[in-house]
Order: C-alpha cells, then sequence, then structure tokens
C-alpha cells in the first residue's frame, strides 16, 4: 500500500485526475469506468467519445512537452457541443492531480504544468488509437463549466449522501462541426420521473475507465454495462449499487441511458455512491486514503434538471425531434459490440490509469477535501 500524499492539494486530487499515461508520462486517473464491461464497437453508441486532457509538462524542470494528461468520457449534444462532468475540465483540480503524480515505485515526481490544460475530443475506441495517430481527434475551442460546482463552491455538499445537488456537468464546445455522427437525445423530464428503481428494470451506462477494479491497467477502451437505479432525485441519479457491470474508475462524464438502447440519455457520471466517515478524514488528513471498491454503484447527474442551463450554453442543441438515432446514422444497420469487433474491454492499449498510484474513484478525494475543511474550520473556530 503507497501513500498517496498529504496536504489539501494531495486531498483534493485524490478523486479527480482522469488520465492515461501519456507517451513516456505515467499520470494517474480518476475517472469512473465499466467493471465487467461488454466492449462496444464503432457502429454503437456512435455519440459516446473520449475527452483528453492535454498540458505542457515538465519533469524535475527539463523543458516542457505536450502530453496526455488524462482521459474522460463524453456525449456529442450538437454539433460542436459535448457534454461530460464539471470535474474533468477543472483547471485547478487537473493541476493539482498533476503534483501528486507517482512513479512505478510509487515515489513522488516533480512534475510541473506550464500554462493552461487543453482539450481534445475523439470518438476512438481506445487510447491506443489515440497514442498511435489512427483516430480523428478535435480540439477543443472553450469549456463551459458550472458555476456553482459544489465540492468547490461548498465544501459541506460534499458531505451530503447521494442523491444530491453537486451540479457535476459541463460543456466542452469543439472547434469545428461534426457532421457524420448522431447526436446523443437527452431525456425529457416526464420519461425520467417514469425511470424505474427496481431490481428488473436495466440502464446502460459507457465509458472509458477500468474493466477490472483489480487492474489499474484495464482502462482506455470504450465499454458499455448495465445497472440497476437505486434512487432518482431532483437533481442526480444512483445506480449499479452491488450490480457486477458499474462505474469505476475512468468513466467520469459518461452517459447512463433510459434503457439498453442508448437513445436517451438521462445522466452523467460523477461520483461513487458512498457516504463520506471519519475513517476517511483521517486518512485523508495523513495521506493514506485509498481508493474505496466500485460495488457500491455511482451517483449521476441528472441531465433533464439542466436542461435551462444546457440550452443557454448550446444554440446549436438540436430539438428532440431533430436528433438522428443510431439507426438513422447507422449504414449497415449493425448494433452491439463484441470482442472480435475491435471493441474494448481486457487491456487498455497504452493507458496506465493508476500506474502512479493515486488513482481513485472520482470525487472521493473531495470528499475528504471537505472534511478537512470542516477540521481546519474547527481549529479556527477553537482559536477565536
Amino acid at each position: 500500500m503507497k501513500r498517496i500524499g498529504t496536504g489539501a492539494s494531495a486531498l483534493l486530487a485524490l478523486g479527480l485526475a482522469a488520465g492515461c499515461a501519456g507517451e513516456d508520462v505515467s499520470i494517474a486517473s480518476n475517472k469512473l469506468a465499466i467493471t465487467n464491461g461488454d466492449p462496444v464497437d464503432n457502429n454503437t453508441y456512435k455519440s459516446v467519445g473520449m475527452l483528453l486532457a492535454r498540458g505542457n509538462i515538465s519533469e524535475d524542470g527539463a523543458e516542457a512537452v505536450n502530453r496526455i494528461m488524462g482521459i474522460c468520457t463524453g456525449t456529442l449534444i450538437s454539433p460542436t457541443a459535448v457534454l461530460t462532468a464539471e470535474h474533468c475540465v477543472n483547471q485547478m483540480i487537473l493541476t493539482q492531480s498533476l503534483g501528486q503524480a507517482k512513479d512505478e515505485e510509487g515515489n513522488p515526481r516533480n512534475l510541473t504544468i506550464e500554462g493552461e490544460v487543453m482539450f481534445q475530443f475523439t470518438f476512438a475506441r481506445s487510447i491506443a488509437e489515440v497514442m498511435e495517430n489512427k483516430a480523428e481527434v478535435f480540439d477543443v475551442e472553450s469549456v463551459d463549466e458550472h458555476e456553482t460546482f459544489a465540492p468547490l463552491s461548498n465544501p459541506l455538499a460534499a458531505l451530503q449522501p447521494a442523491p444530491a445537488k453537486w451540479d457535476d456537468i459541463a460543456i466542452v464546445h469543439l472547434g469545428e462541426k461534426i457532421k457524420d455522427r448522431p447526436y446523443q437525445k437527452i431525456a425529457p423530464t416526464k420519461l425520467v420521473n417514469e425511470l424505474m428503481a427496481d431490481a428488473e428494470s436495466l440502464y446502460r451506462a459507457a465509458g472509458y475507465g477500468l474493466t477490472n477494479d483489480d487492474d489499474p491497467m484495464s482502462a482506455g477502451k470504450l465499454t458499455s454495462g448495465v445497472s440497476h437505479l437505486n434512487q432518482v432525485g431532483d437533481h442526480e441519479i444512483t445506480a449499479g449499487n452491488g450490480d457486477k457491470q458499474q462505474a469505476c474508475r475512468g468513466d467520469s462524464g459518461g452517459p447512463i441511458f433510459s434503457d439498453e438502447t442508448g437513445d436517451y440519455q438521462i445522466g452523467v457520471a460523477s461520483r461513487v455512491n458512498r457516504p463520506l466517515t471519519i475513517e476517511d478524514i483521517i486518512k485523508g488528513l495523513n495521506g493514506t486514503a485509498m481508493p474505496p471498491p466500485c460495488e457500491t454503484g455511482l451517483a449521476y447527474t441528472r441531465v433533464d434538471a439542466y436542461l435551462d442551463w444546457i440550452g443557454e450554453r448550446v444554440p446549436d442543441l438540436p430539438a428532440a425531434d431533430d436528433v438522428p438515432t443510431e439507426d438513422d446514422d447507422d449504414d449497415d444497420g449493425d448494433k452491439g459490440g463484441g470482442a472480435d469487433d475491435g471493441g474494448g474491454g481486457g487491456k487498455g492499449g497504452g493507458c496506465s490509469v493508476g500506474e502512479a498510484q493515486n488513482s481513485d474513484v472520482a470525487s472521493f478525494g473531495l470528499l475528504v477535501l471537505a472534511g478537512l475543511w470542516l477540521a481546519r474550520s474547527s481549529r479556527r473556530e477553537r482559536r477565536s
């Protein structure tokens, strides 16, 4: 067991540094993924893609090199807009996480970033395609972040069990229009209110994260899996508690759909559905916090609750009836995937999520950060 680090920056970085090893840099990632996931081929979930975080990174004061810092998942919702999670694009979170990177032996690396983190988007089904320059990659022109992302605007919110109101949602604007892909339909409120949180109904999620909770090298290919819904709140949906297939480290920003077809997106992957404990606070303070297992399900930002927010920022958002479906856009009509189709279970083709040993379920670090914030507030009150 290797130490993750100490201090507020380490706590913040614990759960919010998704990524892969870009080139020769092993920068750990903490987004969410589908354990025991099913491979996704090029004809399935065609609105789903990989969000790359890149930075000009210097190690030990050497000349900075532009490298991939991390990956998330997102869905194309208009010709120029991608829906993802706020913590995937937050500059402070990404920069702080860089400082927590470690080598294969668990020793801290002296990595710094020059300038801001930059973003790209691709529909590649694996990080290997990107690393080998075999995939089309689109530059991100701008990002709309949610101004009241709860753990940063009010750390007390991180103590609330899901479903809560975290505002963990963001929009990435591409520098060019995407014309040959279907745009993901967002489920209307009426449909979401009719969803069933029971043992029979299954809802599919997709992402680029771990397919094996015990293998940090198993991320980096798009997979999908089915979960049961646990609760449908006003701003969040929880799903996957106890399921064999559920989100884990690597899938942040990815979709959960209203059924198994992928027609309507109901949520954006946010964080592990696990309440903060006193033990978490203590481990966060002394630097021994470890990622919780991927077995208690996930909290998803409920997208229909943010339709006005999205509409104000995406002027070319298609009306629901105008959004092409997978079948409309699919030349051969095939759906589904499989290992023989070149889809993703197994190894991540160069993605070393967790190699630096600070990998964690997304936003767990923010929960611990809230505990630190409370502890410091308490000390200040006693001193006054």
